[in-house]
């Protein structure tokens, strides 16, 4: 079942992508699926767009991650292996891969602090570590008893979280520079940027990684990046405040043009998927894993290629009243950031937000549902829900009415604080009312979450 199980895959991938009726063998890469709502020459960009004044729209951006819950169990009988695909998908192919990995000596990191009598020839093998002491770099020489592969190392656009066909590697020991370099090498050779003007490039030790990158690859026999390639290394939000407080201002994604508000941390989302298959890989042989990996990256792709037209078509409903939408401090910018308006109309929501209350995106649902064109707005729903949840949390009791102005919730509790001191009425008053008031807020997200589930049954 397993061999006929393989096959039928196989048949399968390549009648999809157009090799079932033909003579021609699919090379490197060409039995996966990419992103096709990044910026790439000849599949998704006018033939103009070299003239556009703002180069910055046509710039890449990428993820890469290491994942050790994708070990491998050493096999006894491996010369029995038979592969079906071998760098077709998005492994890469084996050959190349580890002529490079013998032909290409890891660089250690050592702090300034060790043997310092001994610092220039310690330096002859090992570079100084400029940051703080990551598990990524310390157990880049860890050996995983029992198994032929420790993890992989993958990539992924940085926006929308789609696996780089050919880049992905098997990991030997830990997280090495050397397994790295080559799948990022892979990543720029197969997703089109050959004439992009940049390259982001989000890795969660890029302080340390980064600094050596261009001479590695200048050394490399198997690895080339494109000459005159600007790549800008970035680590992802959640993992850069572990980093030293230099590496904020310069890696975070918040200070680089061109980022926008991309996290950097797409391959922990979808590393939390392709775990649950992971697992199950373990003992399978080399191959088959190759293929079970390879199939499910695709359809994790594949899903994203098909809804991204649901996902990207409704922040461009718009009804004018919207200029009017009476929108609360906070879920104010939420909301017109999501609908993506005009500045002039988000200064408009600002001026207005404490004089009517939140009907734009009621009213436009209510429609629509009437028209039978849930499908377009199931996934801008939850907006809707998370701005009333904020304006309940963050509002109280206080009606959004225009004739009774907005009082935050701080001005309250500094109000009763002073009118207990100063009436000598006793301890403790303020800390009840302050209670009821917190009460009522879970009441009101209660509420909410209760409607939410009626709407989604």
């Amino acid at each position: 079942m397993a061999r006929a199980e393989r096959q039928w895959r196989n048949l399968k991938e390549w009648k999809w992508f157009g090799f079932g009726h033909t003579d021609k063998t699919p090379g490197d890469a060409e039995l996966a699926f990419f992103c096709p709502t990044c910026p790439q020459p000849g599949v998704n960009l006018p033939e103009d767009w070299k003239t556009d004044e703002a180069q910055w729209k046509y710039q890449r951006s990428f993820a890469m991650d290491g994942n050790f819950v994708a070990v491998h169990q050493q096999q006894l009988r491996t010369t029995q292996d038979v592969w079906i695909k071998d760098g077709e998908g998005y492994m890469t192919r084996r050959a190349p891969y580890y002529q490079h990995l013998r032909c290409t000596a890891e660089i250690y990191e050592v702090h300034d602090v060790l043997l310092y009598p001994f610092r220039s020839l310690i330096y002859s093998f090992y570079q100084p570590c400029t940051c703080n002491e990551h598990r990524a770099h310390l157990d880049r020489a860890k050996a995983y008893k029992g198994c032929d592969c420790s993890g992989i190392g993958a990539f992924a656009c940085l926006r929308h979280g789609c696996f780089c066909p050919g880049s992905i590697v098997n990991f030997q020991k830990g997280e090495q520079q050397r397994n790295m370099d080559y799948g990022h090498c892979k990543m720029l050779q197969h997703t089109h940027t050959e004439e992009c003007p940049g390259v982001i490039s989000c890795y969660d030790v890029h302080c340390q990684y980064h600094k050596k990158l261009h001479a590695r690859v200048a050394k490399g026999q198997y690895l080339s990046f494109r000459p005159g390639l600007r790549l800008v290394p970035a680590i992802g939000l959640f993992h850069v405040h572990g980093h030293q407080n230099v590496c904020y201002a310069r890696y975070a994604p918040r200070f680089i043009p061109g980022a926008a508000l991309a996290d950097g941390e797409v391959m922990e989302r979808l590393f939390s998927v392709l775990n649950g298959i992971s697992t199950v890989t373990r003992t399978m042989t080399l191959a088959h894993r190759s293929e079970t990996l390879d199939s499910h990256m695709g359809d994790s792709n594949f899903k994203k290629m098909i809804d991204m037209g649901k996902v990207y078509r409704f922040p461009f409903i718009f009804d004018s009243d919207c200029v009017k939408s009476p929108l609360c401090a906070k879920s104010g910018r939420k909301f017109v950031r999501v609908l993506k308006l005009p500045r002039k109309t988000i200064f408009s929501c600002r001026r207005l937000q404490s004089q009517n209350k939140l009907k734009f995106g009621q009213r436009l649902f209510n429609t629509q549902r009437k028209n039978g064109e849930m499908e377009i707005l199931r996934p801008w729903m939850f907006t809707i829900w998370t701005c009333q949840e904020v304006c309940a949390v963050s509002l109280v009791v206080t009606s959004l009415s225009k004739n009774i102005p907005v009082i935050p919730q701080a001005e309250i509790r500094a109000n009763l604080m002073a009118a207990e001191q100063g009436s000598n009425s006793g301890v403790g008053i303020t800390s009840w009312l302050v209670d009821g008031m917190s009460i009522q807020e879970t009441q009101y997200v209660n509420y909410f979450e209760l409607e939410k589930e009626i709407e989604c049954s």
